[in-house]
């Protein structure tokens, strides 16, 4: 009997493990100057919100979308000892995908690790317009981490520039999180009764 009890423990703590464990991420973008330079603004890629029990990331993937009638190009650059690989080769599937990668050791708290340099086409002064990040993933071991897609509306007047406020995939974090809490509740609940179906029925299979 001691034994089973032994079992049931370790199979509830394995289960919580799998909550503890999730590597989570966000990835943010803010604007460096509200002002334009030469038709251009620059932008910072900041990864934050890491997991507390996770050991760190040290890379990071993606692809970013825009419009290409507002912009003319965008260009990465890595910073604090990250290094960026930016595809933008006109008419390639994956135009656009980045992957950003440290060897300086994982990162377990919040860090800039690249600018974006946004370039606007001739004569565009007052327009909003989007622009997306899209198939967020890092990885820690086997693990495959993924975050939320961002959508980040801009609104240019003039020579300003800003980004407009959109709490939409914030709240989809948050739903898909109390999902996996449900999930993970529901499996202890059913994995529970199941270990005690099973004792009871050894129970009365050794009374008689």
């Amino acid at each position: 009997m001691q034994k089973k009890k032994v079992l049931f423990v370790l199979i509830i703590l394995s289960i919580l493990g799998i909550s503890t464990n999730v590597y989570a991420f966000d990835l943010l973008i803010n604007i460096d100057s509200k002002n334009l330079y030469e038709n251009t603004f620059n932008t910072t890629l900041q990864v934050s919100d890491l997991e507390k029990n996770s050991e760190g990331i040290n890379a990071i993937s993606g692809k970013i979308i825009y419009d290409e009638n507002v912009f003319e190009n965008i260009s990465l650059s890595g910073i604090n000892n990250w290094s960026v690989i930016y595809n933008d080769e006109e008419g390639n599937k994956n135009r656009g995908k980045f992957v950003l990668i440290t060897t300086s050791g994982n990162i377990t708290e919040t860090t800039d690790v690249a600018k974006i340099l946004f370039k606007l086409k001739p004569n565009i002064k007052n327009v909003k317009t989007q622009i997306k990040i899209e198939q967020i993933e890092s990885s820690y071991q086997s693990k495959k981490i993924q975050t939320s897609d961002k959508d980040i509306n801009i609104e240019i007047n003039n020579n300003n520039v800003e980004i407009v406020k959109n709490n939409s995939n914030d709240n989809i974090k948050k739903e898909t999180k109390n999902y996996y809490i449900f999930v993970l509740i529901v499996a202890v609940i059913i994995i529970t009764l199941l270990v005690i179906v099973k004792i009871k029925k050894e129970r009365k299979t050794n009374e008689k």
